[in-house]
């Protein structure tokens, strides 16, 4: 039965009553009606109705009325306290379910433990756990007092009341299940016995689907659940639901550090294919340095292997034990590359809801490199340099900071030094990024790598996909010799690649295979005269020659033609007819 009537007639017979004078009347419809609220448990409104009453009851002289505000108002004062309590309870029960999740390392044990703390602590019977993947079906995963086939019964009784659609409409509650119509028929059956029930979904960052259910049976002394009640197990399957995501987090970093080790290619030098003797250099300088703790610098176009180096720098250091972090600064937004780094305390920013370890922090004891440096926004650049120069971290929102002892390796696509002057990029954490710098060669500059590493691919991609191929055409091989490769190493290996797929069992990959644009340079090759053909091979090695030699020189037009052997004003004439343009390294 509703109070609210009740409650408008005391309302409207205390008004009554006191604009007739009859002030003790009118005191005690107040005292009615803040007993009515106390009973709908609005305690702090039935306090200032009873002060009310109590002023009145004062004013009129009414001393047995006093004694019965005065018994009301200790019973509120005790319903005050029992809901202190109450609410005491439930941070110590978030406060042990925070606990026992951080202590509990597998999914299944997880699982186990929040469906048991579901139903202990809300007083049920009984209880489950159910989600799912993809849009997939909803399955019982984990259960506490009842079997797995009787819940999975009760879970199809909840997917035919939109249980599926749990996380938009919200939580299924029935305080008397055998006069509740939803569930017809289903009482006789998988709801037998059944006095209350409660479904609270799981609400995960994802497309996963997942709930918690819990009820309480027909003898269960507590009766049906309270508000109190739904509150308590909605909060608790919020918990939970951080919880699985981040176990679920960390078994699949596990599984997949544990698939690079077993197909971690060999270590070291040898993982690099070449026979340039720029690379070689490079090479040999990386292994002096690799067991130091100096900051390397790689610069260079995309595609020319900056990350593959940085790796190679770990694999032959004294770090190759610990982990390797791997960072593009360009695919993290702004606003979370700072708390990805340096990682965040528990109430630093709204979501926040438990401590979560940065990157650097991840990386203790081994190396982190952070690609695309330049991509840092200044706020960060500031405290970047901070943890180059003094070793620590803060975390967002802390108020102390971490000892970090993680080796830094970066690379960029464009000259920071541009960037320094355009005020985006900050000087000193230039200079502090530079212990040792390397500048990757293009492809363009290392043509004899292309052979090499063309039969490397062919090797790879035809071992994984299981395909027999003989090998390269000349008529493929001259034109990756002459092609501009834009894209550098990563453009030559996604081009085998696709030769690979696209071959039949046994063939030489021929220019047919080729992509588009590689097909239409392809074809003045085959098509054109002896002589012609001769004289254009002529010009295109001399403008290659040039091309490259400007810029291993970055354009010092001076320096490359006293390499070339030919006169500044020849080279000038030379840029002009050929149409060199420098190129920017975006």
């Amino acid at each position: 039965m509703s109070l609210e009537p009740v409650a408008d007639a005391a309302r409207r017979a205390a008004t009554l009553f006191r604009q007739l004078g009859v002030v003790p009347l009118a005191a005690e419809a107040l005292l009615t009606l803040a007993r009515l609220e106390a009973e709908r448990e609005h305690y702090d409104q039935a306090v200032s109705l009873l002060e009310q009453a109590e002023s009145w009851l004062i004013e009129s002289g009414d001393l047995e009325a006093e004694d019965r505000a005065g018994a009301l108002r200790r019973e509120l004062e005790r319903q005050y306290v029992a809901v202190s309590l109450s609410t005491c309870n439930e941070f110590r029960v978030l406060e042990e379910a925070n606990r026992l999740f951080r202590e509990t390392s597998d999914m299944d044990g997880l699982l186990a433990q929040a469906v048991k703390l579901a139903v202990e602590n809300a007083g049920g019977d009984r209880g489950f756990v159910a989600f799912s993947n993809g849009g997939a079906r909803l399955d019982v995963v984990a259960q506490h007092g009842v079997g797995r086939d009787r819940a999975r019964r009760i879970l199809r009784v909840i997917e035919t009341m939109g249980g599926s659609r749990i996380a938009e409409s919200g939580p299924v509650f029935s305080s008397r299940v055998a006069a509740d119509p939803r569930f017809n028929g289903a009482v006789a059956e998988a709801l037998e016995g059944v006095g209350s029930l409660v479904c609270v979904p799981l609400n995960f960052p994802s497309q996963a689907l997942g709930l918690v259910y819990v009820d309480r049976l027909n003898d269960n002394l507590l009766g049906a659940f309270k508000q109190r009640d739904l509150n308590l197990l909605a909060v608790l399957a919020n918990t939970a639901a951080v919880a699985i995501v981040e176990a679920q987090r960390s078994r699949l970093i596990e599984e997949n550090r544990e698939l690079r080790d077993k197909l971690k290619p060999s270590p070291g030098t040898e993982r690099v294919v070449t026979q340039s003797r720029e690379m070689n250099n490079i090479l040999a300088l990386l292994s002096k340095v690799g067991d130091s703790s100096a900051t390397i610098l790689f610069m260079g176009e995309t595609g020319t292997g900056k990350g593959l180096l940085a790796q190679v720098v770990h694999e032959i250091s004294n770090r190759r034990d610990r982990t390797f972090v791997q960072v593009n600064c360009a695919a993290l937004p702004e606003q979370l590359l700072e708390s990805e780094l340096f990682g965040y305390v528990h109430g630093a920013f709204t979501g926040a809801v438990r401590d979560k370890t940065g990157l650097f922090e991840e990386a203790e004891g081994g190396t982190i490199f952070l690609d695309e440096i330049e991509k840092v926004p200044e706020s960060v650049q500031a405290k970047l340099l901070h943890v180059l120069d003094c070793s620590e971290i803060r975390p967002v929102g802390a108020t102390r900071s971490k000892k970090v002892n993680a080796r830094v390796i970066c690379a960029t696509g464009c000259d920071l030094r541009e960037r320094i002057k355009e005020g985006r990029f900050l000087e000193d954490l230039y200079y502090r990024l530079n212990d040792i710098t390397v500048r990757v060669p293009t492809l363009r500059e290392r043509r004899e790598d292309i052979p090499v590493l063309a039969q490397h691919f062919l090797e790879f991609y035809g071992r994984q996909m299981e395909r027999v191929v003989k090998g390269l055409s000349p008529e493929v091989m001259r034109v990756f010799l002459d092609y501009e490769w834009r894209g550098n190493v990563r453009e030559l290996e996604k081009t085998v690649k696709r030769m690979v797929v696209l071959a039949e069992d046994g063939d030489t990959l021929g220019a047919e295979l080729l992509p588009p644009e590689m097909r239409e340079q392809a074809a003045p090759l085959a098509q054109a005269p002896v002589g012609k053909s001769l004289r254009s091979n002529v010009s295109m090695l001399e403008r290659r020659m040039i091309e490259e030699a400007l810029e291993r020189h970055r354009w010092n037009k001076a320096r490359t033609a006293r390499e070339l052997g030919l006169s500044y004003p020849t080279l000038l004439t030379k840029i002009r007819t050929f149409r060199i343009e420098r190129r920017p390294m975006d």
